[in-house]
């Protein structure tokens, strides 16, 4: 992925590993056909995945992943029937509760599922209601609140215990899902268990 500014214009573009396209187009639709998607939820997730990409992240980070192959479903346009939830979708859903803190990939999940990165990606935001990278991070964040109680534990230490690249990830990501920083959300759990004793 990369992103230049040329006479005050903007580009970000995101170059796909050799065999990505084509998998993308066996299981979703043809990324060789240009569509006008006027906004919606293609210039959103692509939003997403640029604000993402600002700081220096692996390019293997499950948000990442997961909002890449979202990206592409979109692209490709192949509309999905499905009404119901898939049956894997239960299974992935318990992995990542249970494994959240693990370096996770969407090749991994999907594999596990027995279907394609772009596929799970589309379903589980059709039925979840978020991106399997956004879950991911408020599986982290509600258990970086609880270990914030231990007043022994660094944010640091915390940030690294539950997956984050660094402490400034982790602020980012805990800022944009509880709409204050770590420092500030542990000062005022401190503050409460002042004065509620």
């Amino acid at each position: 992925m990369s992103a230049t500014v040329t006479n005050g214009a903007s580009m970000f573009g995101i170059e796909l590993e050799s065999g990505w396209q084509r998998r993308v187009e066996s299981c979703s639709g043809d990324l060789g056909i240009g569509y006008d998607f006027e906004g919606g939820e293609a210039l959103w997730l692509a939003m997403k995945l640029y604000s993402s990409t600002r700081t220096p992240l692996d390019s293997h980070d499950l948000h990442i992943e997961s909002l890449t192959a979202e990206l592409l479903g979109q692209m490709a346009c192949k509309p999905e029937k499905c009404t119901v939830p898939p049956y894997w979708l239960r299974h992935v859903r318990e992995k990542l509760n249970a494994e959240f803190r693990a370096y996770l990939t969407m090749d991994d999940l999907s594999r596990d599922a027995g279907v394609h990165p772009v596929h799970l990606s589309r379903m589980f935001r059709r039925f979840v209601g978020r991106g399997v990278g956004e879950y991911v991070h408020r599986l982290r964040v509600r258990e970086a609140c609880e270990r914030m109680l231990d007043r022994e534990a660094t944010l640091a230490d915390i940030s690294c215990e539950l997956g984050f690249a660094d402490q400034s990830h982790f602020t980012r990501t805990f800022r944009g899902i509880a709409g204050m920083s770590p420092g500030v959300f542990r000062a005022m759990l401190r503050e409460y268990r002042v004065t509620a004793f």
